[in-house]
């Protein structure tokens, strides 16, 4: 009995202060003359310094990352009531193969002071060259592979081809689950690029920008695309013997699918966060503009709040401007606005109603970001003006009204100072005439233009086929965002697009609330059903080429 005692504490021991070391390896393979590296991720709180070794075979180190601030993460958090910390260390081994064949890292071990963890043997091989990519090649890549939670990602989705190929048809577009999604038209035609020492062209199928909304390993879903290529059927010489395909006319359909990508994505610092923290992660700027500094009671104040940014501003929540009992507050509008480029800029529209007399002074109002490149919390500032409200706090005439009343007074005194009777008009009977023609026939060569005025619209009208709209009746976000652009004119957003078109106000309504549920559905997770109306998707559409015409 006393040897398995002592057998349990010896492994209770071991299993305390031995190191729980994660190995990876970049790829299973390498080209000879290419770069590979060798990744050490392992928890330690201790004061001592962490010191690795290994014994490299057929493969030299050209660089570390030991003496880097990189090197270590320190996290916080809850444990029983209280806050624990943690250090995450992450050591990155770069190494370069001396010869084809295999590489191997042997002899891992992590020395903590004294304590020794040894880690797994890693193996790849080395390629003498690269594999042949084929003819076409679909993948997503993406600017980063691993950032913080809420961080902003740009993600492409190319087609690879050496030879000719009809347009692509994207059959399965990517879901992207717990990612918020900002996506853009693909523009450009097909560009020459090299891949490996190879030489394709490629096209841009779907481009996005993403934001991780949970923290851990997420997931890229891959996108599935058509296509059809001419069949290569004889070989003929050039004038200098170079062998070169001929097609027989025939083309062969093709469907690929590209890989799933991982993302590797850290959680937001749980240490020291600002109470003003937005959520918001990456450069931004905060610019302020009020319409009116100084009003009387009743009157309103407008105050527009745009943000610019790198961050998940779909989630970004009005900030309070103004928070004193004088002026009375109503829901702010909000809005998406593109600037192209996968860029955008949240616009948030304040009202408020001064109720009594008030002065506010000039102030400050902080708002926090977290910059992923100093990884740390900054605070930004937005000034906000000296506002002013004249009057009691009961209703008092607003200046239209105080200028209504003084023109009253001006009439009324003026017809006090006159003397002179008013009478009716007396008519010469002699004098009138009951008809005139030649006004007559003004007015009825004017009637009959209008009237084939009138039939041309008609006839344009009629001429305009609702059948020359296509919109799926399964609404989403991409393709009335799809509709509206490609129908409307401006820079602005949709709601501008909406507004600048001379529809009816049954078909504005429709569109703008369209465009809300349809927001709320793709940014904010809801469920809300998008009911179709052709009739105002044709109104709007026909609106277009009116105005062209």
């Amino acid at each position: 009995m006393k040897v398995l005692k002592y057998l349990m504490i010896l492994l209770f021991s071991i299993s305390v202060f031995s190191l729980d070391v994660d190995v990876q390896m970049t790829g299973k393979e390498v080209v000879l003359g290419d770069k590979f590296q060798m990744i050490l991720k392992f928890e330690y709180s201790g004061d001592v310094e962490p010191f690795v070794s290994f014994e490299p075979v057929n493969a030299e180190l050209v660089g570390d990352n030991t003496n880097s601030n990189s090197r270590v993460e320190s996290r916080v958090f809850f444990a029983a009531g209280k806050a624990v910390q943690k250090k995450i260390y992450q050591l990155i081994y770069e190494f370069q193969p001396v010869k084809a064949g295999y590489v191997h890292i042997r002899d891992i071990k992590v020395d903590t002071g004294g304590e020794i963890t040894k880690v797994r043997s890693q193996s790849l091989k080395v390629l003498t060259e690269a594999k042949d990519l084929g003819d076409f090649i679909v993948r997503a890549e993406v600017s980063k592979d691993k950032v913080f939670k809420n961080e902003g990602i740009n993600l492409n989705y190319y087609l690879y081809f050496k030879n000719e190929i009809t347009q692509p048809e994207i059959r399965k577009f990517p879901t992207l689950p717990k990612f918020i999604k900002r996506f853009e038209l693909p523009k450009g035609g097909v560009e020459r690029i090299s891949l490996q020492g190879e030489i394709y062209k490629r096209v841009l199928l779907y481009k996005a920008k993403v934001f991780p909304e949970e923290s851990g390993e997420l997931k890229v879903d891959p996108i599935e695309v058509t296509f059809q290529y001419p069949e290569l059927t004889r070989t003929r010489r050039d004038v200098f013997g170079m062998a070169l395909m001929m097609g027989g006319g025939r083309y062969k359909s093709k469907t690929l699918r590209s890989k799933t990508l991982k993302i590797d994505v850290e959680p937001l610092p749980a240490e020291n966060v600002p109470k003003n923290f937005t959520g918001l992660v990456g450069k931004h700027q905060f610019n302020l503009k009020v319409t009116k500094e100084r009003i009387l009671v009743n009157d309103v104040i407008e105050a527009r709040l745009e943000v610019t940014g790198d961050g998940a501003l779909e989630k970004f929540d009005p900030p309070k401007l103004i928070q004193d009992e004088s002026f009375e507050e109503f829901d702010p509008k909000t809005e998406i606005v593109e600037l192209g480029e996968l860029s955008s800029k949240k616009v948030i529209d304040y009202t408020y109603l001064g109720k009594k007399s008030v002065n506010l002074t000039e102030r400050s109002l902080k708002l926090s970001v977290f910059d992923p490149d100093k990884r740390a919390y900054v605070e930004e500032e937005i000034k906000i003006p000296a506002l002013q409200v004249f009057g009691s706090g009961v209703s008092t005439p607003t200046i239209s009204n105080v200028n209504n009343i003084e023109n009253e007074q001006e009439q009324q005194s003026s017809a006090e100072k006159t003397d002179v009777e008013i009478v009716a008009p007396l008519f010469s009977v002699e004098k009138a005439k009951l008809f005139n023609y030649k006004w007559i026939n003004i007015t009825i060569s004017s009637l009959i233009l209008l009237v084939l005025f009138s039939m041309t619209n008609i006839s344009h009208l009629l001429s305009y086929k609702a059948d020359n709209i296509k919109i799926s009746k399964k609404l989403s976000y991409k393709n009335i965002h799809e509709f509206l652009t490609l129908h409307g004119e401006g820079t602005g957003g949709l709601r501008d697009l909406v507004d600048s078109k001379n529809i009816s106000p049954e078909a504005k309504k429709y569109l703008l609330e369209l465009i809300d549920n349809a927001e709320k559905n793709e940014y904010k997770g809801k469920s809300i059903k998008l009911n179709f109306n052709r009739k105002y998707f044709v109104e709007y559409a026909k609106a277009q080429l009116d105005e062209k015409v």
